[in-house]
Order: structure tokens, then C-alpha cells, then sequence
């Protein structure tokens, strides 16, 4: 397994490690061990949120970028539009605040204009014109 290891640039331990955590598959075939190796090329990539690193083909590492990159463009519009609706629910509790002040300056009002009632005048007068 040295010369696979030297051909994959990495350590015979990582080799090991790699086939028992399932990352790599081996074959054995008439004393030989085969390790299948991905055609396509891959690169480390690391988990900002676990610091992490994992081995990725370049078109998952593209991938992974961009869903990175709408992610974050989701969190800005999130955030920009939790901030308008906390300003719509400010101006909400304003005017209706605005109301309730001129609801009970129109009762004062009301209560201070007062008009003397209308004299009676006989039925038949009703049809009349003033």
C-alpha cells in the first residue's frame, strides 16, 4: 500500500483510515489491493461552522460555494425584512395611538358643543316648510 499512498500524495495511515471510515472503497484481488479513485478531481473544502475539512469534487465544491453564497443572500433579505416589519408595526401602534387621541378630543368637543334641542311643533306642521 505504500506506492498507492505515494501515488494519492497521501499517508499509508490516512489511506487505512479513509478505507475504515467508508471514504475510499478497496477490492482485493489475487493478493492485490485495489483502491477505486474518483476521475474526477477533488479538493478539501472546510466547515466554517465546524472547522472541519472534507474532500470534494470540483463540482461539488462550486455547488457548495454557491448554495453558500444564497444562503447568505437569504440571511440579508431575512434580516432587511424583520427590520420592515418592525418599522410597519411602529407606525401601526403610532396611528393608532393618533386615533384614540383624536377619538377623545372629538368626545370633549362634542361634549362642550351642545345644542338646544329642537322645539316640538305639532304634527300637521311637519309637512310645512319652515
Amino acid at each position: 500500500m505504500p506506492s498507492k499512498a505515494r501515488a494519492l500524495s497521501v499517508t499509508e495511515h490516512t489511506i487505512r483510515r479513509r478505507v475504515a471510515a467508508g471514504a475510499v472503497r478497496i477490492r482485493r484481488e489475487d493478493g492485490r489491493t485495489l483502491i477505486w479513485v474518483s476521475l474526477t478531481p477533488s479538493r478539501q473544502i472546510t466547515d466554517p461552522d465546524t472547522n472541519m475539512s472534507t474532500d470534494v469534487s470540483d463540482a461539488a465544491a462550486e455547488a457548495i460555494k454557491k448554495l453558500a453564497r444564497l444562503l447568505e443572500h437569504e440571511r440579508t433579505q431575512s434580516a432587511a425584512l424583520e427590520q420592515r416589519a418592525s418599522n410597519v408595526e411602529q407606525t401601526a401602534a403610532m396611528y393608532q395611538e393618533q386615533a384614540r387621541n383624536l377619538e377623545e378630543e372629538n368626545g370633549r368637543l362634542a361634549a362642550q358643543l351642545v345644542l338646544p334641542a329642537p322645539a316640538p311643533r305639532p304634527w300637521w306642521q311637519r309637512w310645512r316648510r319652515g
